[in-house]
């Protein structure tokens, strides 16, 4: 059918992971925000999942970029984790 035509090939899906790792790393900023302004945060399971779900380039640069859960350690541990599968 040629309108499934387009979800098709290499370059749809590396877009596609592009994308959900953009959200993934926006994600991640927006609770380090929340974190400093003392607002209702993403829980680190969220976060966790998000990076295992192909997020896992976005969580690793937000983390660096935001300087955001680098120093507790069991979350940092896991999403290395995460990054490793």
């Amino acid at each position: 059918m040629p309108l499934f035509d387009r979800f098709e090939g290499p370059l749809f899906w590396v877009g596609l992971l592009l994308v959900w790792n953009l959200i993934v790393f926006l994600r991640y900023g927006w609770d380090k925000l929340a974190a400093i302004q003392g607002y209702w945060r993403v829980s680190e399971a969220e976060l966790l999942l998000l990076g295992f779900l192909g997020g896992a380039l976005g969580a690793k640069v937000a983390q660096r970029v935001f300087r955001h859960k680098t120093s507790k350690q069991p979350f940092a541990q896991n999403l290395n984790i995460v990054v490793g599968l």
